[in-house]
């Protein structure tokens, strides 16, 4: 997996990591930007499950949100 930046893993961060989904998550994010309906499909869950994973990735560091002014948010 790629890295950009220091990650720094700490007890937050070891708790986000311990869903599957959410590793799952970081490794599509890892090959390309998705958007939560992306991820939702390629991982068979619903949007709004998406969505709450991502939040919590965002809330620990692992991931920024990225948001264009369209109606895409990755």
């Amino acid at each position: 997996m790629r890295i950009f930046g220091n990650v720094i893993l700490d007890y937050d961060s070891f708790k986000a990591l311990s869903s599957h989904v959410r590793i799952d998550i970081l490794k599509y994010l890892d090959s390309r930007q998705m958007t939560v309906t992306d991820l939702a499909k390629v991982l068979k869950i619903s949007k709004s499950t998406a969505h709450k994973h991502l939040e919590r990735l965002v809330e620990v560091g692992l991931i920024e949100r990225q948001d264009d002014h369209r109606k895409w948010v990755y």
